[in-house]
């Protein structure tokens, strides 16, 4: 005979679902999709923005791992190589490219994107969740967090909220695979970049606070999920360990990704940490003024909204989250727009419950429907103003010079045809050396690095490793014996100090004068303009720019 089975108590994490504001659950899903295709087709047109540094590193990187060279062999970064897994992907997927790069990055913002709706729903409610999507879609594609470029702050946004989302599935339906899978993509959250670390310390809060907020009796259960959880989040750190000793690089791994960073994240005073969040922060927000204040009235509202502050868990968890992914910006204390891309979801969540507890407002017995209105209207300036103030940038603005404006003389927009002329005028297998930090170079002409250092950065900055760095680079270089070497005459290059070493400078303007390479390219930046020099008769005859790319060959 077959027993009954006992009914499941109701769990009061999340908000009761209801009749949504305006619509019903299937219109709001239809509408996230309207949203997420105007923002798509936005980034569609975005997508040949150049490759700058960062991107250029993680693109390289990715190139060097679908031609067999393991990460940290034939180049160097602090980063932990997740990233760098990622743009492999999105070249494999979709060409070798800024385009599919950059397709890859929108892909992703939109998994980011759903994900979000569907745990804001369960916070905030439906209407709710639609806001947050849009203001979240709205604020990461801005240029002014650099939202068109694939920085590594996309990739711990995606893991960060697939793992809020799995967790909180977890705890929905009481199943022990979904702690696993949310351990898993919450510790792929540091492998993408290391202070993503504190989106990983949600996911521990998220299981603890449930219980505490939850069913107390249940503190076994609470042990097994949370230890499932961290076995998950354990096994893409301790899969990277394993790859780097299978390949060899393990202790080069060990001094970028653990050692170095300590000492590039102590050079940064407090006072000039604080000044870099009050410059940075505000040029954040005067792209998107109305939306971030929308955002920030969210934060008081949040205490007037009647159905949400009845579940302890989601109050609790709203602030956390608020709090912790602001976290993640702070490390180094370098506050770089883009750094902010991985609070946005934090910020796009407040805004949806700043118009949904403006649109569950009642006077006295009245319906609701007067302040429904008023907050649709709020909705709808907010983005109006937003997009009107960004409107050439997202629907006008050519590619190349959306880069120029963004960037200034950074050679982003040239790295492209210097990288082609460099694959014309070397072998396949000639190893080429980049004297500046432009690693793009390296990736648009598919040729591999006489050295590991492809930032210049690092040897110029104030630590002890700085002089043993230029060293090192000098002999990885004259042992390498490179067919080509770019010297990059531009400072933000190198960002030089007034006690950096001098050794790679004293070393490298003997190249010029070598007899065994020739100057056979140079391209002279302007503000208005860009010199390619490709030709010995422009060599001769063009006037020469402070802000300069050579290109030297060596001679047969």
């Amino acid at each position: 005979m077959k027993k009954n089975k006992l009914p499941r108590k109701k769990d009061k994490t999340f908000v009761e679902k209801g009749q949504s504001n305006f619509f019903s659950e299937n219109k709001y899903l239809i509408l996230l999709g309207a949203v997420l295709l105007i923002v798509g087709i936005i980034r569609l047109r975005l997508m040949n923005i150049p490759l700058e540094r960062d991107e250029g590193e993680y693109a390289y990187f990715g190139q060097l791992m679908l031609n067999g060279i393991p990460p940290f062999e034939a180049a160097y970064t602090m980063k932990f190589p997740g990233t760098s897994f990622m743009y492999a992907l999105f070249i494999l997927l979709f060409g070798q490219s800024a385009a599919g790069v950059h397709i890859g990055i929108l892909i992703l913002n939109v998994i980011t994107s759903v994900f979000l709706f569907f745990i804001a729903a369960r916070m905030i409610g439906n209407a709710g969740a639609l806001v947050t999507a849009l203001v979240f879609s709205l604020l990461s594609v801005s240029d002014s967090v650099l939202g068109f470029a694939g920085h590594a702050t996309h990739f711990v946004v995606f893991a960060g909220i697939t793992g809020i989302f799995l967790v909180l599935h977890g705890i929905e339906n009481r199943k022990w695979k979904y702690f696993l899978f949310s351990g898993i993509f919450f510790g792929l959250v540091p492998v993408f970049k290391q202070s993503g670390l504190f989106y990983s310390v949600i996911g521990v809060a998220v299981i603890i606070l449930h219980f505490l907020a939850g069913d107390r009796k249940n503190f076994t259960m609470m042990l097994k999920n949370l230890a499932v959880f961290i076995a998950g989040g354990l096994i893409p750190a301790l899969l990277i360990i394993l790859l780097m000793m299978f390949w060899s690089v393990f202790d080069t791994f060990l001094f970028w990704t653990i050692e170095y960073p300590f000492a590039y994240g102590g050079q940064v005073p407090l006072e000039r940490g604080i000044s870099n969040f009050k410059d940075n922060f505000s040029y954040i927000v005067d792209g998107n003024l109305a939306l971030w204040v929308l955002a920030a009235s969210g934060i008081p509202l949040l205490f007037f909204n009647r159905r949400i502050r009845k579940h302890i868990f989601t109050l609790l968890f709203l602030l956390l989250f608020l709090v912790l992914t602001f976290m993640t910006t702070v490390p180094g204390l370098y506050f770089r727009p883009h750094y902010f891309i991985s609070w946005l979801p934090a910020v796009a969540f407040f805004a949806g419950i700043a118009i949904d507890t403006i649109g569950r407002f009642k006077h006295k017995n009245q319906k609701s429907l007067p302040f429904q209105i008023f907050s649709l209207i709020i909705l709808i300036v907010a983005v109006g103003m937003g997009i009107g103030k960004n409107f050439d940038y997202l629907f006008k603005e050519d590619p190349k010079a959306i880069s120029r404006r963004v960037y200034g003389l950074n050679p982003f927009v040239e790295s492209e045809a210097i990288g082609e002329f460099i694959q014309r005028n070397t072998a396949e297998d000639d190893k080429i050396a980049v004297l500046g930090s432009e690693p793009q170079i390296y990736f648009y002409a598919n040729r591999v690095s006489a050295t590991g250092f492809i930032y210049m950065y690092p040897m110029m900055e104030d630590h002890a490793f700085n002089l043993s760095m230029q060293k090192q680079m000098i002999a990885e270089m004259e042992e390498a014996d490179p067919a080509m070497i770019v010297i990059v005459d531009i400072n933000k290059s190198w960002l030089r100090k007034a006690n950096s070493p001098l050794n790679i400078f004293g070393w490298s303007s003997g190249i010029s004068s070598a007899k065994d390479y020739e100057m056979i390219g140079s391209v002279e930046l302007y503000s208005n303009t860009t010199l390619y020099k490709f030709t010995p008769v422009a060599l001769e005859n063009q006037p020469v720019s402070q802000y300069r790319i050579r290109l030297f060959r060596k001679k047969a």
